[in-house]
């Protein structure tokens, strides 16, 4: 939303707008899901990169169990979303050593264990020339938004499958 904002003024609404279809404020309308609303609903400022993807999967999205938790009713089919991402395995090699390419920011959406989220946490791969791959993201154990080694972060984290990078669009 700071990016994309003309002006400070803009902030909000353009928070609005990527946080809601429609940027209708509702609790039917909010992107919950990552890949199922977040992606498909802010296609004007991301892309998924599958530059590195080694997998290829299909996953229901449970949105009646996800709607249950907040006593709401979800009418319509759960969804049966692909995605293509980068197993946990491939993701640790690439980005284990220091990054030899152009200095860069993607954004990481990891895939988790859960049968019916594809999506368990997300943030921001920093790619610095020289330097091993960083994970910025907000830290629910340290209360703050934390940055470290992407690899450390995968290899303490036991439920994740993988994880799915996107690049953000240019502003227009």
């Amino acid at each position: 939303a700071l990016t994309y904002a003309k002006d400070s003024s803009k902030i909000m609404s353009e928070l609005q707008k990527i946080r809601y279809k429609k940027a209708v404020i509702d609790f039917d309308q909010r992107n919950h899901f990552f890949v199922e609303d977040w992606i498909k609903n802010n296609k004007a400022y991301l892309e998924i990169d599958t530059t590195w993807s080694d997998v290829d999967s299909i996953q229901v999205s449970d949105k009646k169990k996800f709607n249950g938790f907040f006593k709401k009713e979800y009418s319509a089919e759960n969804p049966k979303t692909p995605l293509r991402y980068l197993s946990k395995e491939k993701s640790e090699s690439v980005f284990s050593k220091k990054w030899e390419g152009d200095d860069g920011i993607y954004g990481v959406a990891l895939v988790g264990h859960l049968d019916w989220l594809w999506v368990t946490h997300t943030g921001f791969l920093i790619l610095k020339k020289g330097e091993i791959p960083k994970f910025r993201h907000a830290s629910s154990k340290e209360k703050k938004v934390s940055e470290v080694e992407l690899v450390s972060y995968l290899k303490s984290r036991k439920k994740i499958n993988g994880m799915a990078l996107f690049k953000f669009s240019e502003l227009k």
